[in-house]
């Protein structure tokens, strides 16, 4: 994923900040956009995962003994 983040990160700083520009000079507002929402997405992602498996987990252990306390605790 950073090298993903570092070549469009330079992309959208090639093409918004630096050749966009309509006032002049360089500015860093898209490209510090995009890297924060990049960084965030992963972030969330994680969680997420994190979260699906320990849910996946504890259905599949109560589906081991009964399938309907595993319903239970997947609804």
């Amino acid at each position: 994923m950073l090298i993903f983040i570092v070549l469009f990160g330079a992309v959208v700083f090639i093409v918004v900040d630096w050749l966009g520009s309509d006032i002049g000079g360089i500015r860093f507002y898209a490209t510090f956009a995009f890297i924060l929402g990049s960084l965030t997405s992963m972030l969330c992602g994680f969680i997420g995962m994190r979260i699906a498996v320990a849910a996946n987990f504890r259905t599949t252990f109560k589906a081991i003994s009964s399938l309907e306390e595993a319903f239970k605790v997947a609804f």
